[in-house]
């Protein structure tokens, strides 16, 4: 297998994310659709709530006034890029817990579940067997988390042929979760022609629509729903799937 090369994401001004990242984190359709229900639904069992977002980045899922103005939501953003979280995300949400760590070394304590919801937004492309398994670990009992990820086989025609024909490379990485493997495709940044996405590192998507449900369910977790969503990123559309899924109940 070839080697899988981190992403740098402190290099990037706010301008540069919005342009280069595709993600659905901003869009005020991903929120409204999405997370506010799942954040609204907890709220009515429960106040205060905690919301975990893992690999929160600039924090843009919460630039919302329904979360900036409720007093008794707590959002608890991790990421591994400190200087995204001090320079950009603290700004946006000051009143939020953010944690500077690697996903792959938990801070958290395992047994302790603390999360009434959570939401992971494009996090899933580079470490998603730890990004489940603290997702898991923090969630309370029937708590829900919106996730998204890009499904290799689902991704356009022509976006493949785009970056292949701009230095990406693509390979199998197949992934052990438990006793079974489940298997995703990488898109390898490290060789672009352009040097602000060499950056990007290698990102890995289930392989097909089938490996993510199977990712999904070997992690514990069941499967409430699964839509492609699309949303409009620099006036051109993009798409993701969007899973809803919950921790069962002890």
């Amino acid at each position: 297998m070839s080697k899988l090369t981190p992403p740098n994401y402190s290099e990037y001004n706010p301008k540069n994310y919005q342009e280069k990242i595709h993600t659905p984190s901003s869009s005020r359709e991903f929120f409204t659709e999405h997370l506010n229900p799942v954040i609204a639904e907890a709220l009515g069992k429960n106040q205060p709530v905690t919301v975990l977002n893992i690999g929160i980045g600039p924090g843009h899922e919460f630039d919302h006034s329904e979360i900036k103005e409720n007093p008794d939501l707590k959002v608890i953003g991790v990421d591994i890029d400190h200087v995204t979280l001090r320079e950009h995300t603290r700004k946006r949400l000051p009143q939020s817990l953010l944690v500077a760590a690697d996903i792959r070394h938990s801070p958290f304590d395992e047994k302790k579940e603390f999360a009434d919801c959570g939401v992971v937004t494009n996090a899933l492309m580079f470490n998603p067997k730890e990004v489940l398994e603290m997702l898991f670990a923090s969630l309370k009992p029937d708590g829900k988390a919106v996730l998204n990820n890009s499904i290799f086989e689902l991704i356009k025609p022509a976006r493949k042929a785009r970056q292949l024909a701009k230095g990406c490379q693509n390979f199998s990485v197949p992934i052990n979760f438990g006793a079974e493997v489940v298997n995703f495709t990488a898109i390898d940044y490290s060789n672009y022609q352009q040097a602000e996405y060499r950056k990007l590192g290698t990102q890995i998507y289930p392989s097909t629509l089938a490996d993510a449900k199977k990712m999904l369910t070997l992690s514990g977790f069941q499967i409430l729903d699964c839509k492609q969503f699309e949303y409009q990123k620099n006036n051109k559309s993009a798409e993701t799937t969007v899973f809803l899924v919950q921790k069962p109940a002890q």
